[in-house]
């Protein structure tokens, strides 16, 4: 029956408009956000200035896989938006009907949902990695360029886990597209108020590592290049993003399993 459910969720998303206005968006944030770079790199050649280091292709790939702005937060709205039809339109009560558990129901939707972000933003990635390879430099200084971009990305799809976890877990367990985007934003901006902290207060080296299980941390420090620099931060951010997501999606479904649907 899991498959079942799978190929269902998969089936009404690839019929669904959303899916395609994703692809639209990002693909006008990702030439946008090419012409802004593109300006800026004009305007200080024309001014006879040194281009800032942080427009080159790899600053580029880091910004296409940032979920907490431009692209990468209109695509977790509208997934949001895509798993709240699952209780609009009735189909996870049809899903009971035939047979369909309602674990099964809900890792079929988590798994549907990831691969659905994963694929925009990786969309986001190649198509930004493109634009700006065509100006700017890799900024790659050592190394191969390929593999270095395959690292970033794979950091970038770390971090980007628990955002569509903890959507997916509010939306299943409020069963309602209002009170799953408002919690959704809400965590966001009070995520976002925690990570600057440590610009506007003197914390401790152990503090500041802890502090790192915030998936906003997480994104300026990998913006930055942090990560890579402090290994034991990056590595303090991959172990939090097995676990807390892990706990979310024990919870989530035994939760989900409890719940009244109707």
């Amino acid at each position: 029956m899991f498959s079942k459910s799978l190929k269902a969720d998969f089936y009404r998303l690839k019929k669904d408009n959303l899916l395609w206005i994703s692809v639209i968006v990002v693909t006008g944030f990702s030439v946008f956000t090419f012409l802004i770079y593109l300006l800026m790199h004009n305007l200080a050649t024309a001014d006879g200035l040194m281009m800032p280091p942080i427009i080159t292709t790899l600053a580029g790939l880091r910004l296409a896989m940032n979920m907490t702005n431009n692209a990468g937060l209109i695509v977790l709205i509208m997934t949001i938006v895509l798993m709240a039809k699952d209780f609009r339109q009735s189909t996870i009560r049809n899903k009971m009907i035939i047979g369909i558990k309602r674990r099964e129901a809900y890792f079929s939707s988590l798994i549907v949902y990831y691969l659905f972000v994963l694929g925009i933003m990786t969309y986001n990635v190649v198509l930004t990695v493109l634009l700006f390879s065509t100006t700017f430099e890799s900024g790659v200084s050592e190394g191969s360029v390929i593999l270095e971009f395959l690292k970033n990305y794979a950091v970038g799809v770390a971090i980007l886990t628990p955002w569509v976890i903890i959507a997916h877990f509010l939306t299943y367990v409020t069963k309602s597209l209002g009170l799953a985007l408002g919690l959704t934003i809400g965590l966001f901006f009070l995520l976002q108020i925690v990570a600057l902290i440590p610009q506007i207060v003197e914390v401790s080296e152990t503090t500041g590592l802890l502090m790192h299980f915030n998936p906003v941390l997480q994104t300026m420090s990998y913006n930055m290049g942090g990560f890579f620099e402090e290994k034991k931060y990056l590595w303090f951010s991959l172990g939090s993003n097995a676990v807390i997501p892990g706990l979310l999606i024990f919870i989530g479904s035994f939760l989900f399993s409890k719940a009244d649907i109707k």
